[in-house]
């Protein structure tokens, strides 16, 4: 839904790379961001297997980065960037009859690394399979079902440090709904969701500070409207009606502004986090949906953003005494 390519910094390197699904949709391509060059093919599966998303994760600590995929044969495959993106790992998932809609890898400093899955479910058929799921990254090996993660479509996952009970909890980003779970314990910790916000799809989000306490979410969804919530009061801080059409990813720009996917508008859409409030746009020139937003830092440019659109194009943008460059 959200993540059709991905940029990020080496660790091992230093390089700006971009990994984004080959014109076909069947293969991976990485591109130096400096160069402006593709420098590696990496062969995914046969023809009959689409790429649906690329994720990046590092643990900073320990040096240790992965790159992972999705497709719609069910499959995710882990590349360890660390090693010159050498295959690490293909989990099957055993979804029966639903795609994967996102996937999260947790990495500790200790190594107790896991990844997890959502998928969409089938609309007739509620399958018990259809879980969120949880496995070890060090063996592949399922572990188990996430509770109350088989009510809904789950469309983006994220992992929340909770700064006050020192625990991690899971949050899955639903149809009507954003659910909460403390994985180690596989407890429910929240539902969020309220009923006068008419919410159609939880399509993305991030966690930001207030005062230097990263408890706050901020989503995007799928009837354009832009909520944030008080992760510890378990509260709808605000909401905000900015488009008409499907909101898809949004990102943290900096501590203020928002950047977010416009979907059919075509556009990116720049959001002022303490006003609350729409503060701009940038016209992408895609020919259809604007499906992705990224943003790096540059060497030439500085902070850049990145877009994709159903067009299967990327584009760049830098920002230049207040004017919209691309």
């Amino acid at each position: 839904v959200n993540n059709v390519f991905e940029v990020f910094t080496s660790v091992k390197d230093g390089q700006k790379y971009l990994a984004s699904k080959s014109g076909n949709n069947h293969n991976i391509n990485i591109f130096s961001l400096i160069d402006n060059k593709k420098i590696l093919f990496m062969k995914y599966g046969d023809n009959a297997t689409t790429v649906t998303m690329v994720r990046y994760f590092c643990n900073y600590k320990l040096k240790k980065e992965y790159l992972i995929s999705a497709d719609t044969n069910k499959k995710v495959v882990i590349w360890d960037v660390s090693n010159n993106f050498a295959l690490l790992r293909v989990i099957n998932t055993e979804y029966h009859d639903a795609n994967i809609y996102s996937c999260y890898l947790f990495l500790d400093d200790f190594e107790n690394n896991f990844l997890f899955t959502s998928c969409g479910l089938n609309t007739y058929k509620k399958n018990d399979t259809n879980y969120t799921k949880m496995y070890s990254l060090k063996d592949g090996k399922f572990i188990k079902n996430i509770i109350d993660s088989n009510e809904n479509n789950t469309y983006f996952l994220l992992i929340w440090d909770n700064e006050i009970d020192k625990f991690n909890y899971l949050i899955e980003l639903c149809e009507k709904q954003i659910v909460i779970t403390n994985f180690s314990q596989n407890s429910l910790y929240a539902k969020l969701y309220q009923s006068d916000l008419k919410v159609l799809k939880y399509y993305s989000g991030y966690l930001y500070s207030i005062e230097n306490k990263k408890n706050f979410l901020c989503c995007s969804t799928s009837n354009g409207l832009v909520i944030t919530w008080d992760l510890i009061n378990k509260s709808c801080i605000n909401n905000i009606q900015i488009s008409q059409v499907e909101l898809y990813n949004i990102i943290q720009w900096n501590q203020k502004y928002a950047i977010i996917a416009g979907g059919s508008t075509k556009k990116i859409i720049i959001f002022d986090l303490e006003e609350f409030k729409e503060i701009g746009n940038i016209k992408t020139n895609h020919r259809s949906n604007v499906n992705c937003v990224k943003k790096i830092s540059h060497p030439k440019y500085g902070e850049i953003l990145l877009s994709s659109g159903n067009d299967h194009k990327i584009k760049l943008y830098f920002i230049k005494e207040d004017q919209n460059s691309e």
